[in-house]
């Protein structure tokens, strides 16, 4: 028994609509790929870069006052510190609230560390200077030292995972394009 003119045309469009849903299908599930990736590039890279920026400038700034602190002695500078270390302090924490990858997250704990480091070498100088007591200082310079270039060291790090994060996303953005380029081709 042959089949009727209807059923051949039903078979028909069902060859061309099937491959048809199909294609849409995917190109609906790689737009959508699409818009998570740039709403993580958005939403996380850029804010974390703009974080990072912000650590930089603030720890910069506490810097500054801790020297201006040794050499003057000024407790109004000794304040401006402390707001300073608030300010890291709050910095790294919406850092960390929104890292996405172990290696940010590890960074961000080292910066954590090493700012605490360096502000217990700092309280502890000036007790010695409140107590007007001799201690070392160049011991203290030197540790301080090594606590800053530890924290630079780490947000420079930071700076990399970040860039390399993006840059794996938009690579990953690429290939997703260029399959459904081939997909889309194929069926056309």
């Amino acid at each position: 028994m042959r089949p009727t003119i209807f059923v051949r045309m039903v078979i028909g469009y069902l060859a061309i609509f099937i491959p048809v849903v199909a294609v849409s299908a995917y190109a609906i599930s790689q737009l959508g790929l699409f818009h998570r990736v740039t709403g993580d590039i958005l939403q996380i890279d850029n804010r974390m870069r703009g974080y990072q920026q912000k650590l930089s400038d603030s720890f910069l700034a506490q810097i500054r006052h801790e020297k201006k602190y040794i050499i003057k002695k000024d407790n109004e500078l000794h304040n401006q510190f402390i707001l300073a270390e608030r300010e890291v302090n709050k910095r790294i924490d919406e850092a960390m609230s929104i890292a996405d990858t172990p290696h940010k997250r590890e960074v961000l704990n080292r910066i954590k560390d090493y700012h605490g480091r360096y502000n217990s070498l700092f309280n502890e100088e000036v007790e010695f200077i409140k107590k007007k007591q001799p201690y070392l200082q160049d011991r203290y310079k030197e540790e301080k030292e090594k606590a800053v270039d530890d924290i630079l060291w780490e947000l420079r790090n930071l700076k990399l995972y970040t860039e390399q994060d993006t840059y794996e996303k938009i690579r990953h953005l690429g290939e997703s394009g260029a399959k459904a380029n081939k997909i889309a081709t194929v069926m056309g």
